[in-house]
């Protein structure tokens, strides 16, 4: 199970998460849906993986208990 439906089911389950683009999926659905989502503060998401790398740190990411979807 990945994807669009897994953000969905972390949110029914009120999880934290950190999410990232799946960018060899046709369409760009996912990344809509992540930066809606992020824009909300209702996830933490990224377009790619190397770019939690730079912002993983951020103070956002010490309030929160933190599941991770990748």
């Amino acid at each position: 199970k990945n994807g669009a439906g897994t953000i969905l089911e972390g949110l029914r389950e009120k999880k934290k998460m950190i999410v990232v683009n799946n960018e060899r999926l046709m369409g760009n659905h996912q990344m809509e849906l992540i930066s809606a989502l992020t824009e909300r503060k209702h996830i933490l998401g990224f377009e790619k993986l190397t770019d939690i790398k730079s912002n993983v740190m951020s103070p956002f990411c010490f309030l929160l208990r933190l599941t991770l979807y990748l």
